[in-house]
């Protein structure tokens, strides 16, 4: 993605989003605005203000576009705190920059929009089943795999019935869920890390 183009095509997000990179790609360029932090590194500036600023000025359904000469690590915690989401893309070469894209959750829902292939049996899916088990320790177990989920990856859990407490301390972590009563009786519910 070439970061001084932003001739970006208008579609609507629509159906299963797997990449985000695609998503932000075709996102109305009015909708996207882009900071290039890499020449504040150079003379040696503190970049946060700006982009404190810029983020500040980000409207209902906007998105920061942010270049840097390296993974801005630390400012994940700092823009989450602030309510951001992010999606970064690596360079293409080690000459390259790092583009992040820092959005609200709230204006784009692609949790619910998981691509569908993240719910077909493969080796892929951990699975936990909880059926006749009981394991006193199963909400911890829950837990601890869901914190150790990476993006792309999901958790299903296999339960007698519908996980309610569990899901919504999940959900308040900022994790997709999707649960449905299975064919075979119980519960099925697949938890994923949104970003």
């Amino acid at each position: 993605m070439d970061p001084d183009n932003n001739e970006i095509l208008s579609e609507n997000v629509g159906g299963p989003v797997s990449d985000l990179s695609d998503f932000f790609r075709k996102l109305d360029s009015e909708r996207i605005i882009t900071l290039n932090v890499c020449s504040f590194f150079e003379q040696q500036k503190e970049p946060l203000p700006a982009i404190l600023e810029a983020t500040g000025r980000l409207e209902a359904g906007e998105v920061l576009r942010l270049i840097v000469p390296f993974e801005p690590i630390p400012l994940y915690g700092v823009l989450g705190g602030e309510g951001f989401l992010h999606w970064s893309e690596p360079p293409l070469d080690s000459e390259g920059d790092w583009i992040v894209f820092f959005y609200r959750e709230e204006d784009f829902d692609f949790g619910n929009r998981i691509d569908e292939r993240f719910f077909e049996e493969d080796e892929e899916l951990a699975v936990i089943d909880l059926r006749k088990n009981g394991e006193s320790d199963w909400q911890k177990q829950i837990l601890e795999k869901v914190e150790a989920l990476v993006y792309g990856r999901v958790l299903l859990v296999l339960s007698d019935s519908k996980l309610a407490e569990i899901l919504e301390m999940v959900d308040e972590r900022g994790f997709g869920i999707r649960s449905k009563e299975s064919a075979a009786g119980g519960w099925e519910t697949r938890i994923w890390r949104k970003s």
